[in-house]
């Protein structure tokens, strides 16, 4: 077995013990207020400006956040679980509008690492 497909079991692993997690309340995230999403990604080399063969997989968050002077705000999350870069928003309202501008955000970032 290949070092890249036992990265890809590993990481199926991972995706799906967190996911139990959250279903079954299990983790330190409500699993009622969260979500987890993942998406295979290319890494592309900045270096040499060529997209590598290697895949990785990113793992997304949404989240409530305690209520802070009476408001509400969720808090979306992204890591890549290779690299263990992290991204994160604070957003007073969980929308479409601000789904799409945290997913804009993902790709710049990730789009560098």
């Amino acid at each position: 077995m290949n070092t890249t497909l036992k990265g890809d079991i590993f990481e199926k692993r991972v995706f799906d013990l967190i996911n139990d997690l959250l279903k079954n309340e299990e983790y330190f995230l409500s699993g009622k207020n969260s979500k987890i999403f993942s998406k295979k990604k290319s890494i592309q080399n900045n270096k040499k400006q060529r997209n590598l063969k290697s895949m990785t997989w990113v793992l997304a968050y949404v989240t409530y956040l305690p209520k802070f002077k009476g408001k509400s705000n969720y808090l979306f999350v992204a890591i890549d679980r290779c690299t263990r870069a992290m991204i994160y928003w604070v957003y007073e309202n969980k929308t479409s509008e601000n789904t799409d501008d945290f997913m804009g955000r993902c790709l710049a970032f990730f789009g560098s690492h």
